[in-house]
């Protein structure tokens, strides 16, 4: 129960930083077409990391590959916004 309500309160503080950010880094010309890649691009992050995680508690991975698994995925996602941030 609590962590439901720790995954709540921490995807909906996220959600609005997230959207503010397409919103942000866009031209008002294009901003409905990158609202909808963003919805495609994190649904479908979503759809990879379920797979992903669920193949590894069928697989019975270890501690430490999950360890690595979260650690990649959490340097990818502040990679992708240093890199836009720097090359804008």
């Amino acid at each position: 129960m609590i962590s439901a309500l720790l995954f709540g309160l921490v995807l909906g503080s996220q959600e609005s930083v997230y959207r503010a950010a397409v919103g942000d880094l866009t031209d008002p010309s294009v901003r409905a077409t990158a609202y909808g890649f963003f919805g495609g691009a994190l649904g479908l992050g979503a759809m990879a990391a379920g797979y992903l995680y669920g193949l590894m508690v069928d697989l019975n991975a270890s501690f430490w590959l999950g360890s690595l698994y979260v650690i990649a995925t959490q340097a990818a996602s502040l990679a992708l916004p240093l890199y836009v941030v720097k090359t804008r």
